[in-house]
């Protein structure tokens, strides 16, 4: 298994690259960053200051020292965004990772009877569900990741693109830049259903139950959890 460490790393890095790119400033609304000052131009600053190096972890040294003294409100906005966000790493971010998993088969258990829950506790699940899906948007956001994919490339796009190996569409071997924001956007979305949907008036969603069944599924599978013994509950994705 990967070092936490390292792979907190290669999403930062990842993340400010591909937030320097001048194609994807129509997802800086969605992605809760359009009330910053320029997200682009804070990027590209880090990305710049750190000579472009061919390898991308290399960039981390100068986003850590932004981060330990960031210019203004807006840059340290920025800073904290990135460091919090979701990129698609289960190493980095177990805890988005197994739920963002998990809400899937749960969605298949309700529908082949897989997961028998009580009708006030399917009820509730799926009021989750409902909550999740509203927050994530994906056919909105899959939307505006077609409109930046169809645009001409800024002579620094297509710098960027050729030095880290960028191919919009990729399917096979991940090179896609847009794949980390769309995972931001998921984990974004997950992390405020979880803080708005209404737990502590809602003592029929089942916790324990759906913890169960989550454990299953990863000892079933062989994934890996930074807890063998415990499945984290819901409220604890932040």
């Amino acid at each position: 298994m990967a070092d936490r460490r390292t792979e907190n790393q290669i999403s930062i890095t990842d993340l400010v690259t591909i937030l320097s790119l001048d194609g994807v400033r129509p997802l800086h609304e969605p992605l809760g960053l359009g009330g910053l000052a320029d997200v682009t131009a804070m990027a590209r600053a880090i990305v710049k200051e750190s000579g472009l190096p061919t390898t991308q972890i290399d960039i981390y040294p100068t986003f850590a020292r932004h981060a330990e003294a960031p210019g203004d409100q807006s840059e340290a906005a920025f800073l904290a965004w990135v460091a919090g966000a979701f990129t698609g790493s289960h190493v980095a971010q177990p805890q988005v990772s197994v739920w963002l998993q998990l809400l899937r088969q749960v969605r298949n258990g309700l529908a082949n009877g897989t997961l028998a829950l009580a009708p006030a506790e399917t009820a509730s699940v799926r009021d989750f569900l409902s909550l999740v899906d509203t927050q994530i948007d994906a056919e909105a956001f899959e939307a505006k990741m077609d409109i930046v994919r169809r645009a001409t490339m800024t002579d620094w796009d297509q710098r960027i693109h050729m030095l880290y190996g960028y191919v919009y569409r990729d399917t096979h071997a991940g090179a896609d830049p847009l794949l980390p924001l769309k995972f931001a956007n998921q984990g974004n979305g997950i992390k405020r259903a979880v803080g708005l949907y209404p737990f502590d008036r809602r003592p029929d969603f089942p916790h324990e139950e759906l913890m169960a069944f989550g454990m299953k599924f990863f000892d079933d599978n062989g994934i890996w959890m930074p807890e063998k013994e415990r499945f984290p509950s819901l409220p604890e994705v932040k």
